[in-house]
Parts: structure tokens; sequence; C-alpha cells
């Protein structure tokens, strides 16, 4: 809920008893958690097929690690024994790339 606005004050005591008056059914008061009589409102939330999708994709993406530590250490290995080709040109293009895009941005 957004609450703005010169009269704030005057908007959450809205809120508020808009609050109470949901807490109290058939004029019973639910009190720590238990209710003698009438239903309780509640909300619900419902996930579209795209959101539970999106969301199942996101916990798969979660369980990978960032870095893939036997590439990591397989890269480091060829650096260290000098078998890592490195081009010069590639190099020299990419930091210019990066340079270029930090001046636009």
């Amino acid at each position: 809920m957004k609450i703005s606005g010169d009269n704030t004050y005057m908007n959450v005591d809205v809120y508020t008893r808009n609050v109470d008056e949901k807490l109290n059914v058939d004029g019973v008061s639910k009190q720590d958690g238990h209710q003698e009589k009438g239903i309780l409102k509640t909300d619900k939330v419902v996930l579209s097929a795209a959101a539970r999708t999106f969301r199942k994709a996101r916990e798969i993406a979660d369980d990978i690690p960032e870095i893939r530590k036997q590439k990591v250490e397989e890269l480091k290995s060829r650096i260290r024994s000098g078998t890592y080709p490195i081009d010069p040109k590639k190099v020299a293009q990419g930091m210019l790339r990066e340079s270029l895009l930090n001046d636009v941005l």
C-alpha cells in the first residue's frame, strides 16, 4: 500500500481502522490467533503459470555456482605453464570496447 499526500496521518488511520475491521468478524474479535465464531477473511496470492515457471527457473539458477571451479583451475594451470594463447589484438579490442562503453554510459 502506498501512502502519500498531505494527509498521511489520516490515511494511516483509515488503513489501520480497515485492518481492525477485517480482524473483527461477526462482532467477535480475533485475539492471539483464536476466534470463537465467524469466518476470518484472509488475503490470497495466486501466481500465474509464467510466474511459477520464472520462480522455478530462478531456483535452478541459484543452485548453479557462479564460479566454475574446474574451468578456473584449468585456465590457471594453462596460464602458469604458458600454454594459454593470448591474442594481443583481441585484448586491445576488448579494452577499447570497454573504454567506449564507459564513455557512453
